[in-house]
């Protein structure tokens, strides 16, 4: 019986093992310091306004500092290089290419981007730019093999804090009004 027991347990370790290691959605938290040192000066994330209504904005919109500069840098890693790293765009941006797609808009505010709901962003993160539809025919690759869930949230509220309080209420009614959009 005690043998019985012990081969169920040892079968089991792998499992109960498996189930103590970080999922892809866990990541360790940004440090305190990083942050501080991110949002003391927001031009560098992109931001238009000076560090104490840059810190305002976060704190009116409910957004978790840490998640924002998070955020910055999954989109310096993984959104800059098509996006710019201020999230300002392509040039030429509203002009189709040869191909058909459309380059990269900015992210910051300054374009359509504010024009969706957080759902559809997300989407549109997740699965590409071609998921959107025939008159999108957004060039972007699908990013959920890369960014998780709480990766693409946080890149989110990252490029939502660059949204000025004007397009930020719009769009936030929006993603109420009609979350599909």
């Amino acid at each position: 019986m005690k043998r019985a027991v012990a081969r169920a347990g040892c079968a089991l370790l792998p499992l109960l093992l498996a189930a103590c290691q970080p999922s892809p959605g866990d990541q360790d938290p940004v440090p305190a310091a990083r942050v501080e040192a991110a949002l003391a000066d927001p031009a560098k994330l992109g931001a238009d306004v000076d560090a104490k209504t840059y810190r305002q904005r976060l704190d009116r919109r409910g957004f978790d500092p840490a998640q924002v500069v998070r955020g910055r840098e999954l989109f310096v890693a993984h959104c800059a290089s098509c996006h710019g790293q201020l999230a300002e765009g392509a040039p030429n941006w509203q002009k189709r290419r040869p191909d058909g797609t459309w380059p990269p808009p900015p992210l910051n505010g300054t374009a359509h981007d504010w024009h969706h709901s957080d759902q559809l962003l997300l989407r549109i993160m997740r699965d590409g730019g071609l998921s959107y539809g025939e008159f999108y025919r957004g060039a972007m690759p699908p990013m959920g093999d890369k960014l998780d869930e709480a990766d693409r949230l946080a890149v989110l509220r990252y490029i939502q804090s660059l949204w000025s309080d004007e397009a930020w209420t719009l769009q936030q009614q929006l993603t109420r009004e009609n979350p599909g959009n």
